[in-house]
């Protein structure tokens, strides 16, 4: 079985990535970083049938998926057989659209690392 997983981070930076687990760390929230989107993909159907199917939320930027925002997005929440709420940062040149489908959330750059784990956790605790 795997472990509980509450906030999973798709981000293309690095450095903004490993400071978002860091801080989620310290507000005891476990978090697991994709690789790629082929690994996020992967995680999202490969959960045990046995394991319990908790409210996760899915932070990500629109790097981690470009070029097809849209789509992936969609995609994302379609293979998702988990409760999964798609927060997604985006650049501040971004041209938002209100049919987003699959995106729960959107939050604009730049951020302080604070304000999106403050985010995370409360879409996360609403769910419970």
């Amino acid at each position: 079985m795997q472990e509980c997983i509450d906030i999973i981070v798709a981000l293309a930076n690095p450095q903004l990535r490993t400071r978002l687990v860091d801080a989620l760390q310290t507000q005891d929230k476990t978090a697991h970083t994709p690789r790629d989107l082929p690994d996020l993909l992967k995680l999202l159907v490969n959960w045990e049938e046995d394991e319990p199917q908790l409210p996760r939320v899915l932070v990500l930027d629109e790097a981690f998926i470009y070029p097809h925002v849209y789509e992936e997005c969609v995609r994302i929440k379609a293979l998702s057989r988990l409760s999964l709420t798609v927060v997604l940062l985006v650049e501040p040149r971004t041209r938002t659209r209100s049919d987003w489908m699959g995106v729960d959330r959107i939050l604009r750059l730049p951020m302080r690392v604070e304000e999106i784990v403050e985010n995370a956790v409360r879409v996360l605790e609403s769910q419970h």
